[in-house]
């Protein structure tokens, strides 16, 4: 069955064979995530960077640490809250062995129960991908990965007894400081090195960041053996499986998953390779994410960045020069964490991707020559008149390049926060505005005594879309549940993506997941904010028979259907994400 919609002057092609299901995209709207961090709860920052090892070749130094920690700093200070009293920074000879393990026992000292900490690490270090590395056995746990930071005093003169001392090994010295600080705390981890995936459950580490450690016997010449620039040993590492998060507080932030290396942003490859965020040399983790706390992370324009926001963020930006994947590791029975806002979610709060829909009448306002549509405004039911400073909808003239392009009189209507809902001819304003009164009741629909979460996150090209975009949908749910999404379009039609047929009605699993990559393509054109609305029903509803696959509107019998069912259900959960598309100049 082939399927063509066109609702509004665009829609969605569906690319997979399976499911022909159609999403109209547009322009965005926020996505608000609420979060209440403590009255007394404080920031705290330790960041470590060592570029500088006066025990290993010259040639082995690293560009990027030193200003990376000090671009960081000024990051926290002046866009995410932090004090500078609160701020502890460790580089070069400031960051020894003992230097880094006393700052991180100083934190169950200088912190609070509830406080934040974030804790930062760039430089270089060892794994057990190495073969040398794991014939000294750091690797000691026998069921997992782990690693080594090499802080600034560590020599590879020294014995190999010497070596292992100095190493601030993973599950030695760095698992338990982090749980102790996880008991009572929050913990944000960021490590900029590769193979770093599982560096808090243990620590692995780095790739052009990344040193051999050389062992007696294997290589006489050390200078060689210190560096890796192709991991061959990568085939020999030994089959295991990484275990499952020991903490409940702490999120984890990793350059690279445990089969890769990272990259360093060095000068002699600016500005022909790439460019960073300052002009200065950087990791490239570390480059991604001072770009995306100065606000590109913010991918709803809601002025908060979720964990889950940072992270794609970050994996976009790296992907643009390197091929490494930086990697969010959460406790897997709390995966709601990743939607809590960077640096400020409170302990043990669960936020929820729910958007900020106006309760009570839809207010709408006017502005210049939009005036004429007052009258008509006032007589439909559940509206009244707002201001331009007080608003659910703004109706307001386009500019006068659009009205000569398009032929005809237009107008936009602008959401609460400055986002464009749509872009309409005169002649369909007030129509668009009724099933808007409409379309809110669906929007509106959550059950605040619900106990779980589910998540949705858009796969494919972030920010706006244009015909021709490809997209999908990751779905996540905390237990199992049976999932309904609808997409609500500029139009204020509503179309059921999941389930499409009958093959799409089973049970999604807690911890599987629903993941469908590149399964949706942009076509034609169109602006206006458009709506994704995920439920999770602990049963099947009956009337999902009737539903899925359907495109319906406002005023047909189909949505007084869906309302009924929603009305009818307990316990169900409930998320919200909106798109932006704009047509090609």
């Amino acid at each position: 069955m082939q399927i063509t919609p066109w609702i509004g002057g665009m829609s969605i092609k569906m690319t997979s064979l399976k499911a022909k299901r159609f999403i109209l995209m547009c322009v965005g709207l926020v996505l608000c995530l609420i979060a209440v961090f403590p009255a007394h709860a404080t920031r705290h920052a330790l960041l470590i960077g060592v570029g500088n090892y006066p025990g290993l070749p010259p040639r082995l130094s690293l560009e990027g640490p030193v200003s990376d920690v000090t671009a960081l700093k000024k990051m926290l200070v002046s866009k995410q809250g932090f004090d500078p009293k609160n701020i502890v920074t460790l580089t070069d000879s400031q960051a020894t062995k003992d230097g880094i393990l006393a700052a991180l026992d100083n934190l169950s000292k200088t912190t609070s129960p509830d406080d934040f900490v974030f804790i930062y690490f760039s430089g270089h270090g060892t794994s057990p991908q190495d073969e040398a590395t794991r014939k000294m056995k750091i690797n000691d746990m026998g069921t997992f990965y782990t690693g080594a930071v090499l802080p600034f005093d560590f020599s590879a003169a020294d014995t190999p007894e010497k070596m292992m001392d100095k190493l601030i090994i993973g599950y030695r010295d760095i698992r338990p400081r982090v749980e102790k600080l996880d008991k009572d705390r929050r913990i944000f981890g960021v490590f900029d090195s590769c193979y770093s995936e599982n560096a808090f459950r243990s620590l692995d580490m780095l790739a052009t960041r990344h040193v051999t450690i050389p062992w007696a016997g294997a290589k006489k010449n050390i200078g060689d053996s210190l560096i890796d620039e192709s991991p061959t040993t990568l085939k020999d590492a030994p089959t295991t499986v990484s275990p499952p998060s020991p903490y409940e507080n702490t999120i984890f932030l990793s350059a690279a998953s445990k089969g890769e290396p990272a990259n360093d942003m060095v000068q002699r490859d600016m500005p022909q390779r790439y460019t960073t965020f300052d002009g200065n040399s950087h990791g490239a983790l570390s480059n991604a994410l001072l770009i995306a706390l100065d606000g590109d992370a913010d991918m709803d324009g809601n002025g908060r960045i979720t964990y889950r926001e940072l992270h794609k963020s970050v994996r976009l930006k790296v992907a643009e020069n390197f091929s490494h994947t930086p990697r969010l590791l959460v406790p897997e029975n709390r995966p709601s964490m990743k939607d809590d806002v960077v640096f400020q979610a409170k302990r043990g709060e669960k936020i929820r991707p729910e958007p900020s829909i106006p309760t009570g009448p839809l207010k709408v306002a006017t502005k210049g020559s939009a005036k004429r549509f007052i009258s008509a405004v006032t007589e439909i039911p559940g509206v009244k008149l707002g201001t331009e400073n007080d608003f659910d909808l703004l109706i307001k003239a386009v500019s006068a390049e659009i009205e000569t392009r398009s032929g005809q009189d237009m107008f936009e209507l602008y959401l609460a926060n400055g986002g464009l809902l749509a872009e309409l001819p005169a002649s369909t304003v007030l129509e668009r505005i009724k099933a808007q009164v409409k379309v809110k009741k669906l929007l509106e629909k959550k059950w605040p005594n619900s106990n779980s979460n589910v998540f949705i996150e858009i796969l494919g090209k972030q920010g706006i879309l244009f015909e021709g975009d490809s997209l999908g949908f990751s779905i996540d749910t905390e237990s199992d549940a049976y999932i309904l999404l609808v997409n609500i379009d500029h139009a204020g039609n509503i179309n059921v993506v999941y389930p499409y047929d009958d093959s799409e009605t089973g049970i999604i699993k807690k911890g599987q997941g629903l993941h469908m990559p590149g399964v949706c393509r942009v076509t034609g054109e169109c602006l206006g904010t458009e709506y994704l609305k995920v439920f999770a029903f602990p049963s099947l509803p009956a009337e999902i028979s009737t539903l899925m696959g359907e495109s319906f509107s406002p005023d047909e019998p189909l949505f007084n259907t869906l309302l009924t069912m929603l009305d009818q259900q307990k316990n169900v959960v409930t998320s919200t994400r909106t798109l932006k598309t704009e047509r090609r100049q």
